[in-house]
């Protein structure tokens, strides 16, 4: 086959040339009328969006007085009513107000959302709520007001879906819309709830012992919003820098805002001769609190809609400009086809960072479902699958989770991913004395306070100083990495690395803010699962003495008796009482008697197996379940202890005393199976407990009266 000369292909590379600016010039007005076809869409869309904002401001100006109503409401059944008539008068005339501009503005606007017609229905309902007039019962009027908050609640969402507030993910207008989506969902009206909870638990603190623990759910809440609300934030700060002074002003006001609402209730503990007045005080404080969360929505949508003006008018001046300078490219062929190849790379490499971006958008949102969803027996499940995902997206050989123990001495490799074929270091990785490695700890801790992500391009250009750690990085094999410290509590707590078996550079600019992001979700996971397991422990131990409480002790007791009626293996209880406790308070004072319970704790716990169940059932009351023990070796066992009290000296507050017990014990074979009861059980040893005291105390009885 011959081929052209030379010549010949010189000759035909200007016909080429043309021939391929014709075409482009084809291409340019096809992309001339989808560029501005959406350019026009996007002003349409940023004038919509607009509009939305404007349905949300009149939405939050209903919302604001209604929530307040409901708690002077629920508070004023028992109050004084003329501290709180007038308020709530006028807070019911700010939402009748509020309802009435809504539906004014929808008129005028003529309904641009069409949401008039459930706006209507929403505005019926409140005049059927407000006409109904019967406020006898504080429960009923919270759960209609709730109720009725919950409905407007829904419309503000469907007010974002239907003005294409939520149709962009990676835009900063979504992201603020988020915001004040969070902020008035599971922000001010959880804060709302709590002000009227507790107002109602002051006025009336014995209507309902369950309210303490609606109003913790309500507090758990807040701590958890936090997090998405700091997640979106970012997100804003991506595409919009010149927010960021706002965005700061609104989470140093929140975080605060948040841990007030919180506490606050522990500031107003109900008592009997200044019930209302606290009830009163503790509302008010709360209003300010929530007066200043709306603030922060306001500024949120003020700065959502400066953001999609902006848009407008940057989508206006672009068409007005756009024109000339499409005619000006048009005449400049020859040169576009280069800059057009140019851009369609840069395209590429766009639209990849976008794809990649997106990808670690969507998994970092499910992960923070996942730990919202996970409970301390999932949670490392999560942070496994995080890892794993994380170490897949950066294309790393190892991504692993270090935490400190709690003395802050040693450190453990608790979580591992490996890529196929790394081999897994996370056994030999345990109880690694902090002291051997001091300029890795150093380096850790100077980047936990600044803030950066901390990373060794090239283990072996490590300084001499860290000769230990570069010894103990290359014999994993490793050349590069990238971590990242951990906060649980505001203190480090860890740190997440990323390991590479081959000389990789780590682009901070890009890694640092995914990375943090990161570190961020597995702190807010680690402090959640804490936050759990402390729940936990305090819902089934005495708080004073730290023994279980009695409402654990029956929970086991019961289950040792499905076991005995199985087994037959025997088990028996002891009782035991403090004698002439009362005295000793009376004489001593209530600090040196807690002192006593806890020491008499400690030699509880001493004396018994650690497989028996020792709990405080009340006052100066204790009890025992010794498992595999009859009766007689339980007498003997609670002998000892009464022999080990008797000669213990109970050192408190600088005095030294002596205190004798009384003791109750009984087998599960002193009563027949069909009665056999927890209940029973205690009544027994009860019984021969007020029997030794009866006797003269300091004795134990495990029989039956002759």
């Amino acid at each position: 086959m011959k081929t052209a000369s030379p010549q010949r292909r010189r000759v035909r590379r200007p016909g080429f040339i043309l021939g391929n600016g014709l075409i482009m010039l084809l291409l340019l007005a096809t992309v001339a009328y989808g560029y501005f076809g959406s350019v026009t869409h996007q002003a349409h869309q940023a004038q919509r969006g607009v509009v939305g904002l404007n349905h949300l401001e009149y939405i939050r100006a209903i919302i604001e007085p209604m929530q307040e109503s409901r708690g002077l409401l629920t508070m004023g059944r028992q109050a004084d009513a003329s501290r709180s008539g007038p308020r709530l008068e006028g807070r019911l005339a700010a939402v009748d107000q509020a309802f009435a501009s809504f539906l004014e503005y929808l008129a005028k606007e003529q309904d641009p959302l069409g949401l008039a017609e459930e706006s209507g229905v929403r505005h019926q309902e409140w005049r059927q709520l407000r006409a109904a007039h019967d406020y006898s019962a504080s429960e009923r009027v919270f759960e209609a007001f709730t109720a009725q908050i919950a409905r407007l609640l829904t419309l503000h969402r469907r007010v974002i879906s239907s003005s294409g507030l939520d149709l962009d993910p990676v835009a900063d207008t979504y992201n603020l819309v988020q915001i004040l989506d969070l902020l008035l969902e599971m922000a001010l009206e959880p804060n709302g709830q709590i002000r009227a909870l507790y107002a109602t638990l002051l006025t009336a603190p014995a209507d309902d012992l369950q309210m303490g623990d609606r109003i913790l759910g309500r507090a758990l809440l807040l701590d958890i919003v936090s997090t998405r609300l700091e997640h979106h934030a970012a997100m804003v700060l991506q595409a919009r820098p010149d927010l960021a002074g706002s965005l700061e002003e609104l989470f140093l006001t929140l975080r605060p805002t948040i841990v007030q609402i919180r506490d606050l209730p522990a500031a107003y503990y109900p008592t009997a001769a200044s019930t209302p007045v606290d009830a009163q005080h503790f509302f008010t404080a709360a209003t300010e609190i929530i007066t200043a969360g709306y603030q922060l929505y306001d500024k949120a949508l003020a700065a959502a809609h400066d953001s999609l003006e902006q848009r407008r008018v940057q989508a206006q001046t672009t068409l007005r400009r756009t024109v000339p300078l499409f005619l000006l490219i048009s005449l400049g062929t020859l040169a576009l086809v280069g800059w057009g190849l140019a851009a369609w790379r840069q395209h590429q490499r766009d639209t990849e960072d976008l794809r990649r971006q997106g990808f670690f958008q969507a998994l970092v949102a499910e992960t923070s479902t996942r730990f919202l969803q996970a409970g301390t027996e999932s949670i490392d499940g999560v942070i496994n699958e995080m890892l794993r995902a994380t170490g897949e997206f950066f294309a790393v050989d190892r991504a692993y989770l270090f935490r400190y123990t709690t003395d802050g001495e040693q450190l453990n490799n608790t979580h591992e991913w490996c890529a196929p074929g790394v081999p897994p270091q996370r056994e030999q990785l345990q109880k690694i004395p902090v002291a051997e490695f001091p300029w890795w700890q150093r380096k850790m801790r100077e980047h936990f306070q600044a803030g950066q992500i901390f990373t060794i391009p090239d283990v072996d250009q490590m300084p001499a100083e860290a000769a230990a750690e570069r010894e103990k990085l290359s014999s994993q094999g490793i050349h590069s990495l990238c971590t990242i410290p951990v906060a649980v509590n505001q203190q480090l707590g860890g740190f997440v690395g990323f390991d590479s078996l081959r000389l990789r550079p780590c682009d901070e600019v890009q890694t640092a803010p995914r990375l943090t992001m990161i570190a961020n979700l597995i702190s807010a996971g680690l402090e959640r699962e804490a936050l759990e397991r402390e729940l936990t422990v305090n819902a089934i131990t005495d708080g004073l003495t730290g023994l279980y409480n009695r409402r654990h002790f029956f929970t086991g007791l019961t289950t040792q008796i499905k076991e005995y009626r199985r087994t037959h293996k025997p088990f028996a209880l002891a009782i035991f009482d403090l004698d002439h406790f009362k005295q000793l308070n009376d004489t001593h004072g209530h600090l040196v008697g807690d002192c006593v319970l806890k020491e008499f704790a400690t030699l509880l716990r001493e004396g018994f197996r650690a497989f028996d169940i020792v709990a405080r059932y009340g006052g100066e009351e204790f009890i025992v379940m010794l498992i595999d023990s009859d009766r007689k070796a339980a007498a003997a066992i609670a002998q000892r202890m009464l022999d080990t009290t008797r000669r213990h000296h109970f050192a408190c507050n600088g005095e030294s005393l002596r205190i004798t017990i009384s003791g109750g014990v009984v087998d599960a074979t002193e009563i027949t199976a069909e009665k056999l009861t927890p209940e029973a059980l205690v009544d027994q040893a009860d019984q021969r407990l007020y029997r030794a005291k009866e006797a003269g105390r300091d004795q134990v009885i495990w029989q039956e009266a002759k």
